[in-house]
């Protein structure tokens, strides 16, 4: 016997070129006319990565489980093993890659690697059963997607590519190992094809690799260098709409930072909403993806979005209004303003509530998915009123959007008048924030999104209907990004507010030991790596995240506004800086 060095690929083969091809074209023709009905399910599923149906997703998963589960059964386990012993193992593994793939979220993502991955779903559709005949082997012995193998693997490769979120490594363990075993047996056979599996597992790597860690625009140059050979690849598409003319002097900062917002965010959100002022002047406004992603109505700059927690940094110009006007004393307890709010045992005063730490707590259990209406302010208190304070007022910060709710009331006190009548007439109309306003569950705005949260599966649904009328102050309204460009431009100079009023808002409250927390009233503030001083506040709601901040010094002000839960604005931070000059 000779040594194992000594042995090649060839001498594992059990079967020759002819029994194999011949096993294929016997398979042909025990499931004909099946191969119509998998072309067919093949062309749905093509259709549906494009259509506008909320469902799609579910049929699309559907369609490819029972294909792997048939290609398992059918091919592997009654035809494949009688030649070869290893496919019986193959058969168990495209079984457990049929259940696994029942999850699967092959929800389109209109970036370059989704075009990458369609164009391989397509290839196994249409290209792959011509390759027996173009090989001079005949229709008979065509491998047809859903009915053979490699071009089932194929095709569900080029759908990963598809989905809006990376594809399980367990998902991905099957294909890319019938790819591996597929390419060296037909290597070993000297079929020219050999290398098409192989070839579309390396894609697929790159793809998903240079997606998470570069963004699509290096696959595009990378592409575009294999493809066309050196020069500049073309923009990344990105549907968007954008809003005025763009001063020359930041045309190119915008194009930059408009890349960014494509590669980034457009590619992981539904509908996203970026504007930039600079020393109180529009610079830039532009809305990408879609308010209503089934509809296909596009993100403009009228679309309202839900704001969450900046509706805090609104409610704290009210009090600084109401302060500035001798009507509000901040160091007075809150029952001068609203006498029925149960004793705590302490004192707690308005500043107190504005900068968190009144000891009131946050959001318990599901109170941040409520949908149930609240008539009044009044009324949203008797979910937290009778609680007990988590710790004396004034020894520590501990982040409450329910001491801003009890902050509406206060208003209400101070000034005599409905909270959102008073905000209303002394903060949105004299502003000019003609889309800002409370987000109303019984009511009907025609420019508010669809709101969305991620699935199980990465993709993206409609989320659950809430009724934010138990916290307008604290996270209730919805607006645009211009409208809160427009508010943080107001705020940079005295005019609207006073100058006393500002350093207000923009200093940092400390706790009774002394200990800074990072947060005025209504806002966060730091100091930047440039010294410069920056107040800002995120806002987190259901279907909606917001990043809103100014640069007190550069005058830069950014608002970006999604309609997806929990929605990475890393870039928020890089956008100001671009702008800062």
């Amino acid at each position: 016997m000779s040594e194992w060095w000594t042995y090649t690929l060839s001498d594992f083969l059990l079967f020759s070129p002819r029994t194999y091809y011949r096993m294929i074209e016997r398979h042909n023709e025990a499931v004909w006319p099946g191969q119509l009905a998998a072309l067919a399910l093949g062309i749905v599923i093509l259709v549906l990565l494009y259509r506008p149906w909320r469902e799609r997703w579910r049929i699309i998963s559907g369609i490819v489980t029972v294909l792997w589960a048939f290609v398992a059964g059918a091919f592997l386990w009654k035809r494949y093993a009688t030649i070869n012993w290893a496919a019986t193992y193959f058969a168990l593994m495209f079984a457990i890659e049929a259940v696994l793939l029942v999850r699967s979220g092959f929800r389109s993502t209109r970036d370059v690697v989704g075009t990458l991955g369609v164009g391989l779903f397509v290839s196994s559709l249409a290209l792959y059963p011509l390759l027996a005949p173009l090989l001079g082997r005949g229709w008979r012995q065509a491998e047809v997607f859903g009915v053979a193998p490699d071009p089932t693997v194929l095709g569900t490769l080029g759908l990963f590519l598809v989905a809006q979120r990376p594809t399980p490594w367990w998902t991905l363990a099957v294909p890319l190992l019938w790819c591996l075993v597929s390419g060296a047996t037909l290597w070993v056979m000297g079929s020219p094809e050999a290398w098409v599996l192989p070839l579309a597992a390396i894609v697929v790597l790159v793809a998903r690799h240079i997606r998470r860690s570069h963004g699509t625009g290096a696959l595009v140059v990378l592409l575009s260098t294999v493809f066309c050979g050196t020069g500049s690849a073309q923009q990344v598409a990105c549907v968007s709409k954008r809003a005025g003319s763009i001063p020359a002097v930041y045309a190119a900062t915008v194009a930059r930072e408009r890349t960014l917002v494509c590669e980034r965010l457009a590619t992981q959100i539904p509908g996203v909403q970026v504007a930039v002022a600079v020393n109180g002047t529009l610079v830039w406004s532009e809305g990408f993806g879609y308010a209503d992603a089934e509809r296909r109505r596009p993100v403009t700059r009228e679309t309202q979005f839900r704001i969450g927690s900046v509706s805090k940094p609104l409610t704290a110009t009210a009090v600084g209004l109401l302060y500035e006007q001798g009507k509000l004393d901040l160091d007075a307890p809150v029952k001068r303003y609203v006498p029925w709010f149960p004793d705590k045992g302490y004192p707690i005063t308005t500043r107190q509530l504005a900068g968190h730490l009144a000891g009131i707590r946050h959001y318990r259990d599901r109170e941040f998915f409520l949908n149930r209406h609240f008539a009044t302010v009044r009324d949203g208190l008797t979910i937290f009123q009778d609680d007990s304070l988590l710790f004396p007022p004034g020894t520590r910060f501990s982040y409450s959007s329910y001491a801003w709710n009890l902050v509406s009331a206060v208003v209400e006190g101070a000034s005599g008048e409905d909270f959102l009548r008073y905000m209303a007439a002394h903060v949105f109309r004299p502003l000019g924030l003609t889309r800002t306003a409370p987000d109303r569950a019984d009511s009907l705005i025609p420019g508010r999104t669809q709101f969305y949260d991620r699935d199980t599966v990465g993709g993206y649904r409609v989320a659950p209907a809430v009724d934010n009328s138990y916290k307008w102050a604290g996270g209730g309204f919805v607006s645009t990004a211009e409208d809160l460009v427009k508010f943080g431009s107001a705020l940079l100079e005295p005019g609207f507010l006073k100058r006393e009023t500002l350093e207000l808002l923009f200093t940092s409250q400390h706790t009774s030991g002394g200990e800074e927390t990072g947060y005025g009233i209504g806002w966060f503030v730091r100091t930047d790596s440039l010294g410069h001083r920056w107040a800002f506040h995120g806002g987190g709601s259901v279907g909606g995240t917001t990043a809103f901040g100014l640069d007190r010094d550069s005058h830069v002000v950014v608002a970006i506004l999604t309609n997806l839960t929990d929605a990475p604005l890393d870039p928020a931070r890089e956008i100001q800086a671009a702008f800062d000059r």
